[in-house]
């Protein structure tokens, strides 16, 4: 079974006798082949070398192009530039653009990119593109703190049907990666959803992730959703959503995941500190109390984020080693 028909079966619920692994790998690759992050995130064919190469280094079974949460902001005017390595917002806007979407900035750069893995890789592995979802794409606007505050008060610059524009912006760039990257997967990243409660969830952002997730399905994709940090109190307002997969971080079992989102396939969840700070066989063992868990049904092994740019190359591999162990 290649790794196309391993994540479709664990999508589909079968009992696995190994489970499909998937880190998701992004300016690590750079890091790996001692390639410039600078260049590598601003290089489409350069991005698409690395990824490819480090998909076959370490045997992963779904492949995206770079995360990079600034990439729709900046589309949309906000000033953003790499620290330490990564992608971050240099400054936050103060007055909300109308957002109509448009193919600007370095949208095309990930477009290509994912073109190129996709030609590459597509007839074995599972290729995925990331769009940012509506409350992370405000916080990114905005910035952390003034959406806070703002929604703390009940009144501000924005509301759900603000949210609602965004999640349609974010449509423009699904039919990107879709149409001409060739993605098979797309994968709605909120993480600051982690931070809010469940009623701010239900007031401003519910329907229009539900609309975009449910975007993503009609486009006839595999739909997923990644939020990471300590997401258990909105976590349960997820189970009627339109998505195929949700990563979840160290901080919720998989076990308990399972139990509130019994139809949706979990992706995760070893802590993404062990893969600078821990031995390979720390990893195997985290790797197999995951799989247990799971009971290899409805589970993609993999980190509860983008695996550290400083990641150990042993400790990913270990990962992958515990999943390709026979479990039944």
């Amino acid at each position: 079974m290649n790794s196309r028909a391993l994540v479709e079966s664990a999508l589909a619920g079968d009992l696995l006798s190994e489970v499909p692994v998937a880190p998701l790998i992004g300016g690590h690759s750079a890091k790996l082949y001692g390639v410039s992050l600078k260049e590598a995130y601003r290089n489409p064919d350069l991005m698409a070398r690395l990824q490819v190469k480090a998909a076959k280094y370490y045997d992963i079974d779904i492949v995206f192009h770079y995360m990079d949460t600034t990439l729709e902001p900046e589309a949309l005017g906000v000033k953003a530039g790499l620290r330490n390595g990564l992608p971050t917002v240099l400054e936050h806007l103060i007055y909300l653009p109308e957002p109509v979407f448009e193919e600007k900035g370095r949208m095309s750069v990930f477009v290509e990119a994912l073109r190129k893995i996709s030609e590459e890789l597509s007839a074995e592995k599972i290729i995925g593109g990331y769009v940012l979802g509506p409350f992370t794409l405000i916080c990114q606007l905005l910035g952390l703190s003034r959406v806070f505050v703002e929604v703390m008060r009940g009144k501000g610059s924005f509301d759900e049907s603000y949210l609602m524009k965004l999640a349609n912006y974010s449509k423009g760039y699904v039919d990107l990666l879709v149409d001409r990257g060739k993605a098979d997967l797309i994968m709605v990243l909120e993480p600051c959803l982690s931070l809010v409660r469940p009623s701010i969830f239900q007031k401003y952002a519910q329907r229009p992730l539900a609309n975009l997730l449910q975007y993503i399905k009609n486009r006839g994709v595999i739909s997923a959703l990644h939020v990471c940090g300590r997401s258990g109190k909105v976590l349960p307002y997820f189970k009627e959503l339109a998505f195929d997969i949700i990563q979840i971080d160290c901080f919720i079992k998989i076990s308990d995941a399972k139990g509130l989102l019994p139809e949706k396939c979990i992706l995760g969840n070893l802590d993404t500190k062990l893969f600078t700070d821990a031995e390979p066989h720390e990893i195997i063992e985290q790797a197999k109390m995951c799989i247990k868990e799971s009971q290899c049904r409805k589970h993609i092994l993999s980190a509860g984020c983008e695996v550290p740019l400083s990641s150990k190359p042993e400790n990913i591999k270990a990962l992958v080693k515990a999943a390709r162990e026979v479990y039944a």
